[in-house]
């Protein structure tokens, strides 16, 4: 048995462009001793060592090729380019090899050199080699973690449609099969034909979390597999796991912070990471992804998505992949989702969806897109529309109702098409507000509004069944609060959202604060006004941190130290 000459073999790979020849020709140029006496080439854009690489080019020599493609990226861009295009002529696998390379650790990020990366893009497609296919396949579901720009967003676009334009190469002849066999034998001591690959295990386990999402066995058993390939996600699982059922401690929220961070997380959201803003992880996967502008048609039908619950920004996406993930398999598993505009619903092939939340707008909503949501237990309306009694009544197992435009009707006939609503919001910034005769007669247990305490009473004069009230002005007149709680003993809490954070103020005289590290004014106002809430009867104070402690690290001492002095029963809350 005799490896072929380089020659021979390039000109099999070029007639059938088929990978086991390729890798026999980077077999035999990589056993290629260094030339000796050969000059180096300089890596700077000098005109001498410029024109010292284009003479080497123009020699045609298939063993200096790995030192021409070695200063592809020296200099500038431009340069770049020229030294991609006149390299594509050589029509050699290692160019392929190469330009594969070049995108998975990219010298040049700026919008400016677009020509350069299409050119890469356009030799590769014009290669015919399946090995550059799959390889801007795969780097375009994950380039968000590589090049995180604009122009990054484009080329994982680009390389996405180059690799679906580009086939599969001919089935090989008998005689070609025995002769790579022969190569094979002699360069690699074995035959590499493969048979069809079978799905991996992990491929099934993944499959079976999203046939069962709420079952932990499923992700637990995962996780094992990933900890016995030495894959640090399994413990990553378990950690998350863990805290969803409550088994959290603070030593392990803190393990996962410390262990686990942008860099594992970023890596672990692709591909969805090509379009997305932000993807969380819950129970170790994603499950709620804000969507970016971009990027959405690459991945709109990547199995990742069976484990999202939560997808939001939609509003921003393309249409058409928006399309094909929603009405594909992989987005069944999608709960709460927006915004979704009445247009999309009535495009979508899929007759009844299974989202419970949905946030959508008001113009052209009608009876018949809420039809489709048979299981919606929470609707958020954005904009102005027509509140109707028809409208609600088409949902009739909703149990929140979020309006952002003023509401002006009879709120007891529109709300009581709805027998199971318990929560209304009416979020309406602006200077124009609702009022609270247009809801008078409503029966629910939670009511937000925009309003001060000032104007609370008259809400809850309006809705006398409130036990719940949130209101979302920051004027806080704290000698309002006793007297609210003494006039109405149904009323249980009322919450004040205010910009620097949320306080919880319960009948039982307890407060809780909503904060965390970024709000040391917000703390200093609360020791402030602590002799007036003790003379109300809020004499306990429950502090709450802002975010979970696995995200961020604890609130400093020292911001919390004017409200250990104004609180007594100061209680510091935890979010594993």
């Amino acid at each position: 048995m005799s490896a072929p000459s380089f020659e021979d073999a390039l000109a099999r790979w070029r007639a059938t462009r088929h990978p086991r020849f390729a890798a026999i020709v980077l077999a035999i140029a990589a056993r290629e001793p260094a030339r000796a006496g050969e000059p180096p080439l300089g890596a700077s854009g000098k005109a001498v060592d410029v024109a010292k690489w284009n003479a080497v080019e123009e020699a045609r020599d298939w063993r200096d090729l790995p030192r021409l493609l070695a200063l592809v990226a020296a200099g500038r861009s431009a340069l770049a380019l020229e030294r991609v295009e006149r390299l594509a002529t050589w029509d050699d696998p290692r160019v392929v090899t190469a330009l594969l390379e070049l995108l998975e650790d990219p010298p040049f990020t700026a919008g400016s050199t677009r020509k350069l990366w299409q050119a890469v893009v356009a030799a590769l497609e014009g290669s015919g080699d399946v090995r550059a296919r799959d390889g801007m396949a795969s780097l375009s579901l994950r380039y968000k973690t590589i090049n995180d720009t604009d122009l990054g967003a484009w080329l994982a676009g680009a390389m996405s449609r180059a690799a679906a334009k580009m086939n599969e190469p001919p089935p090989l002849t008998a005689a070609d099969e025995a002769q790579l066999a022969e190569h094979e034998r002699a360069l690699f001591g074995e035959v590499r034909a493969e048979p069809a690959p079978a799905p991996p295990a992990r491929d099934d386990l993944f499959r079976e979390i999203v046939e069962s999402p709420d079952d932990d066995a499923a992700r637990l058993v995962y996780a094992d597999a990933a900890s016995e390939r030495g894959d640090p996600r399994g413990e990553f699982i378990v950690l998350q796991v863990e805290r969803a059922a409550g088994r959290g401690t603070p030593e392990r929220a803190d393990l996962e912070r410390r262990t686990f961070g942008r860099a594992e997380l970023a890596a672990w959201s692709a591909p969805l990471g090509v379009a997305a803003n932000t993807v969380t992880f819950e129970r170790g996967f994603p499950a709620a992804v804000q969507l970016a502008n971009t990027g959405l048609a690459q991945v709109a039908t990547a199995r990742e998505w069976g484990t999202v619950r939560r997808l939001t920004r939609m509003e921003h996406a393309p249409v058409k992949a928006l399309l094909e993930l929603l009405d594909g398999e992989h987005g069944r598993n999608l709960r709460d989702v927006g915004v979704v505009k009445p247009s999309l619903l009535a495009k979508l092939r899929t007759r009844e969806l299974p989202w419970t939340h949905v946030t959508t707008r008001g113009d052209k909503l009608a009876p018949e897109h809420l039809e489709r949501l048979p299981g919606l237990v929470h609707l958020a309306i954005d904009g102005p529309g027509a509140f109707t009694r028809a409208l609600f009544a088409a949902a009739p197992r909703l149990e929140s109702v979020c309006l952002t435009a003023p509401f002006e009707g009879d709120g007891r006939s529109v709300f009581g098409a709805i027998p199971t609503l318990r929560r209304i919001e009416l979020r309406t910034p602006g200077m124009t507000r609702s009022e609270p005769r247009y809801l008078a007669g409503v029966s629910v247990r939670e009511l937000f509004v925009d309003a001060s305490l000032r104007d609370a009473a008259a809400w809850l004069d309006a809705v006398p069944t409130v036990t719940a009230l949130d209101l979302d002005l920051d004027d806080t007149h704290w000698d309002l609060l006793r007297p609210l709680f003494d006039a109405r003993p149904e009323l249980a809490t009322i919450t004040l959202a205010r910009r620097r954070g949320d306080l919880v103020l319960s009948r039982d005289g307890t407060i809780t604060a909503l904060l965390g590290p970024r709000w040391p004014r917000f703390y200093d106002e609360l020791a402030a006004a602590a002799p007036v809430l003790a003379s109300a009867g809020f004499a306990r104070l429950v502090v709450e941190p802002e975010a979970p402690r696995h995200q961020k690290e604890g609130i400093p001492e020292a911001t919390l130290a004017p409200l250990r002095a104004a609180w007594p029963d100061l209680e510091l809350g935890e979010r594993l």
